[in-house]
């Protein structure tokens, strides 16, 4: 099941709205970021795993045309009337608007959506403010400046319920059944990846957009005892 239209809880004007502006990197920090991430991320190289700090990668991504789209977004939001605030690396704006104020500023219309299903239209389950609009509209100060807005388009993923065994086994479904690190080795052609092993201080990540919360720890114990590491807990790290 997806997300219906709500048709009991429409959108009021009055309802907040949060969203958040991705700046388009200048040219000269979006060359210097690819770079960096190449650097850490080739297994070859000598800067492979030596991953950027917080201030590195602000370093890095603090750029005087970015700063100057950031400046003029942020003005142009308050001049709308939603609150404002500037994201840790500068790259990103997070406006609170009501309806009313994000509808006149981006030209859009913003409904109320709630998950399909039984309880859809009944006043129950989580609820979302969202457009289906194909674009939206910008002043021509920032026209090519604004990469994307977040929570204006994208709708969460459901939740996935656990999948029982295969009726061929009986046991937990194998996750080397889907995709592999030999796999990812092959399709983008990285030579031999060693393994880690548990002595190792590695660490792993999971990224989810938009309240997705769609993995599941069944999932990730299973890897990690494919791949012979320890059991790690799961820690929510928020931008």
């Amino acid at each position: 099941a997806g997300w219906a239209a709500d048709v009991r809880r429409p959108a009021r004007p009055a309802e907040g709205l949060s969203l958040a502006l991705a700046l388009r990197l200048a040219p000269r920090a979006s060359a210097a970021l690819r770079s960096a991430f190449v650097a850490v991320s080739d297994p070859a190289g000598e800067h492979y795993g030596q991953y950027l700090n917080k201030e590195e990668l602000e370093a890095l991504l603090r750029d005087g045309a970015t700063a100057e789209a950031a400046s003029r977004a942020a003005a142009w939001l308050r001049g709308g009337g939603c609150g404002v605030r500037e994201g840790s690396l500068g790259d990103v704006l997070h406006a609170a608007c009501s309806v009313a104020q994000a509808e006149a500023l981006l030209g859009v219309r913003v409904g109320a959506f709630t998950r399909a299903g039984a309880s859809a239209g009944k006043g129950k389950g989580p609820r979302i403010l969202r457009t289906l609009a194909s674009g939206y509209t910008l002043p021509d100060d920032l026209q090519g400046r604004v990469a994307a807005i977040d929570g204006l388009h994208s709708f969460p993923l459901t939740p996935r319920a656990p999948q029982p065994p295969s009726p061929e086994s009986d046991g937990p479904l194998d996750y080397r059944r889907m995709v592999h690190a030999s796999d990812l080795s092959r399709l983008y052609n990285l030579g031999a990846i060693p393994s880690v092993g548990a002595g190792s201080p590695a660490s792993q990540a999971v990224v989810e957009f938009g309240n997705q919360e769609s993995y599941l720890d069944a999932d990730l114990a299973a890897f990690q005892s494919a791949e012979g590491l320890k059991a790690q807990p799961v820690r929510s790290a928020t931008p």
